[in-house]
């Protein structure tokens, strides 16, 4: 069911495959992580650039246990400004590790998400936000990109999109 109020935009397309770029980055995989936003363009894990709402992440997700690691923990560029009109925006990776280990974490963490943004933005329909998730399938290790666009309440419709990736 879609909510009511902000246009809603779901976009699904292949990925790069994760594993593969952080192997040439030398960089781990994290079972569950801050995406850079230049994760496939830049030259060494020093470039990569992170949302600030992402690294604000990692606060609301501790609070119930879950941890979300990095990439490059300590030589992450934060990009504080708003662009592209939305009032907040977070990147992800969710790793085949994590669908296998622990089924249930995408949907907590949607949850938390959802919650952590009712708080920020209160009563504020009005908000405009991006989230975008790079989903890496247990079964052949490619990965799918979803970038959900709307309001706070439709974020209640990505948990099932993403166990049809995970399954897929």
């Amino acid at each position: 069911m879609k909510p009511a109020g902000i246009e809603i935009q779901i976009h699904e397309a292949e990925s790069l495959p994760v594993r593969d770029r952080a192997a040439e980055m030398g960089c781990g995989v994290p079972s569950f992580a801050i995406m850079p936003n230049n994760f496939f363009e830049a030259r060494t894990s020093r470039e990569f650039a992170v949302h600030s709402q992402s690294v604000i992440l990692r606060d609301v997700f501790a609070a119930v246990d879950l941890s979300l690691g990095s990439f490059a923990h300590g030589v992450e560029h934060v990009e504080y400004c708003h662009e592209s009109g939305f009032d907040w925006r977070a990147s992800l990776f969710l790793s085949s590790d994590l669908s296998k280990w622990e089924p249930d974490a995408a949907a907590i963490a949607i949850l938390l998400i959802r919650q952590h943004l009712r708080a920020l933005f209160g009563a504020d329909a009005g908000k405009r936000l991006q989230l975008s998730l790079v989903i890496e399938r247990p079964h052949d290790l490619m990965c799918r990109k979803l970038v959900y666009e709307g309001g706070v309440d439709g974020l209640g419709m990505l948990p099932e999109r993403i166990a049809r990736i995970v399954a897929a």
